[in-house]
């Protein structure tokens, strides 16, 4: 479902370079939430004052 609304949508403008649409979830899904995940340990850990 994703994969194909990013499809449509890069036809129309550009979000993703043509040749990294087929890696659509291992060069950009996984990575974002790789980044969120530290993100939100970050904030927990400040939050309860390990920081």
């Amino acid at each position: 479902m994703l994969d194909a609304f990013y499809r449509e949508w890069n036809q129309k403008i550009n979000l993703i370079s043509r040749k990294d649409i087929d890696h659509l979830y291992l060069h950009h899904i996984l990575h974002s939430l790789s980044i969120a995940k530290l993100r939100c340990s970050k904030i927990k850990s400040m939050i309860l004052g390990f920081m």
